[in-house]
């Protein structure tokens, strides 16, 4: 989980650098602001199933994710709603989620496996 956030810190600097590049510091910190809140919800899921895994609370867990994600699309609307919002831009940095999840899976290591010899057939 700790690469996975750390690639969503990395894609979030180089990509901002680079939509700058491509556009305008308004394409970048659409980007950014993209970046962040996509940060923010999965580090937020990643609490509260931790929390509720450990106790087992089927019921509230579902109320509380039902809650998360319609607070969540209220923020999206007012987000985009702002004049000076790039919504392209923005696409892309919730869409970093992707990337950083592909470079976490690449990157991590079996721990099931790990330093057993494959079987001889």
């Amino acid at each position: 989980m700790k690469n996975f956030f750390l690639f969503q810190l990395g894609l979030l600097a180089v990509g901002s650098l680079l939509v700058a590049w491509m556009t305008d510091w308004y394409g970048a910190l659409s980007y950014g602001i993209g970046c962040l809140f996509i940060f923010g919800s999965s580090a937020l899921s990643a609490w509260l199933w931790s929390r509720l895994i450990a106790k087992k609370l089927v019921a509230v867990a579902l109320l509380i994710i039902v809650f998360k994600y319609a607070i969540f699309g209220l923020i999206l609307y007012k987000i985009l709603l702002t004049s000076w919002i790039h919504p392209l831009a923005f696409s892309a940095g919730i869409s970093n989620i992707v990337l950083a999840a592909l470079l976490a899976a690449l990157t991590s290591e079996d721990k099931d496996n790990a330093g057993e010899e494959p079987a001889a057939s």
